[in-house]
């Protein structure tokens, strides 16, 4: 319900929604509620992640299924504001010699890498770290993440985090890392 009235409140500021992960997490979702292992909370953050991925063929079975299964209406399908785009400014990016890229789950097995992003930016004025690729921080590696940071930061070296998903992005605000860092979310393009 959370998620529905938090969708609403947006939709009536006129605010378009992205769900990272969206089509993945309904794809689970949907196997859930085939095998009868879902409620009517999760049948309805299932239709709501359908609705925010405008796919109308998909949301229309899985509406008419929760129909079946709670004898009641299911919410009517809206499709999503769609998202700004935004020019794409080739003037502004670093060099490549200066990006380190981080990919895939940030956990404690990734302390070697960490430790090489602290190596790399030693004696640099600027480095930019581009986490476009990770799919997430787990949380019992932001000690790991926060030691590389302030490491870089000590040493001189001003440091930029680029292309970080929302849920990223928030993880790393509450840690502190906006105090060692600029933190620039993803855009689209």
């Amino acid at each position: 319900k959370a998620m529905l009235m938090g969708r609403d409140r947006l939709r009536a500021m006129a605010k378009p929604v992205e769900i990272l992960g969206g089509p993945a997490f309904a794809v689970r979702l949907n196997m859930a509620c085939q095998g009868d292992r879902m409620d009517q909370s999760g049948w309805l953050v299932l239709l709501n992640l359908l609705a925010l991925s405008n796919d109308l063929p998909t949301y229309e079975e899985a509406a008419l299924a929760y129909a079946v299964r709670f004898e009641i209406s299911p919410p009517s399908f809206t499709p999503p504001i769609p998202l700004p785009v935004t020019a794409n400014a080739d003037s502004g990016r670093p060099s490549d010699r200066d990006v380190f890229v981080l990919e895939g789950c940030v956990d404690t097995k990734s302390a070697k890498r960490l430790d090489q992003l602290a190596d790399f930016g030693q004696g640099k004025a600027h480095l930019t770290l581009d986490m476009g690729a990770v799919t997430r921080v787990d949380f019992a590696s932001t000690g790991l993440l926060l030691d590389a940071l302030i490491k870089l930061k000590s040493g001189g070296t001003e440091l930029s985090i680029i292309n970080l998903s929302l849920p990223v992005l928030a993880l790393l605000q509450m840690i502190g890392a906006d105090q060692f860092a600029s933190l620039k979310p993803r855009t689209r393009k």
